[in-house]
């Protein structure tokens, strides 16, 4: 699946008032209107284009194609995750989480699963900060899962075999620390809710609409991730 994954996520702020707000990871925060569409504000605002489905250089936030050229697809395959972290703006509950994908699907019956984890990497804390060396030369470290056909790995201890984390920072750089799982508790998902994935389409996946609220603080890092649905050996590709 060649594609491009942008998350967006809608906020309810809950205190006294029932404000909604669209937010990106690069630290855009929209108030949306009573009605307002999310999709609409995101291409007003030129969160995102849905026009697009190829990179060009034409960027308003984040990694311009210009500084950071693409070095090619972006492909995931059976049991591959995508993931991408936020700091709340506001406490209250996730209405709803958007993901452009442009380019083709291939996941099998088309499907992603989705889950939001407590986040344990935030600014700060992680790779790039104090005696951790940035990305890309970093390599953080998995959970052992005996079962996984493939690499006999797991990104969360609730998938592996093994609930002990595994760092392999120091294969890259002998005198780092041992490092720490990425996420924490889970916070929604259940292990794992499958979603229908449309291709060179904004996907969404609304959490208030199956009653299962995803609550987070003012401050919170949480993680979003979508695993992508396929067998060992299926040759399913995103």
């Amino acid at each position: 699946m060649k594609k491009l994954l942008l998350f967006l996520i809608v906020i309810n702020y809950q205190l006294f008032t029932q404000d909604r707000y669209l937010v990106s990871p690069y630290g855009d925060v929209v108030p949306l209107k009573k009605g307002e569409s999310a999709i609409d504000v995101a291409k007003r605002t030129r969160l995102v284009s849905l026009n697009a489905s190829v990179c060009t250089n034409i960027a308003t936030f984040g990694f311009t194609p210009d500084l950071y050229p693409p070095t090619g697809a972006h492909i995931s395959c059976h049991q591959d995750l995508f993931a991408q972290w936020f700091v709340s703006p506001a406490g209250g509950t996730i209405d709803t989480v958007f993901w452009l994908h442009t380019g083709t699907v291939g996941a099998q019956d088309s499907l992603v699963y989705l889950r939001i984890h407590k986040s344990n990497i935030y600014p700060g804390h992680g790779p790039g900060y104090g005696e951790y060396p940035a990305p890309p030369t970093i390599c953080w470290g998995y959970y052992i899962n005996t079962n996984d056909l493939d690499g006999g790995v797991a990104a969360f201890p609730e998938d592996a075999t093994d609930p002990e984390w595994f760092s392999t920072i120091q294969v890259s750089d002998t005198s780092a620390p041992p490092t720490f799982p990425p996420t924490g508790a889970e916070i929604w998902g259940l292990g794992g809710f499958p979603v229908s994935v449309h291709a060179n389409s904004m996907n969404f996946a609304a959490m208030q609409d199956i009653g299962i609220p995803a609550s987070v603080n003012v401050g919170d890092p949480f993680f979003f991730t979508l695993r992508v649905n396929g067998q060992h050996a299926a040759g399913t590709c995103g």
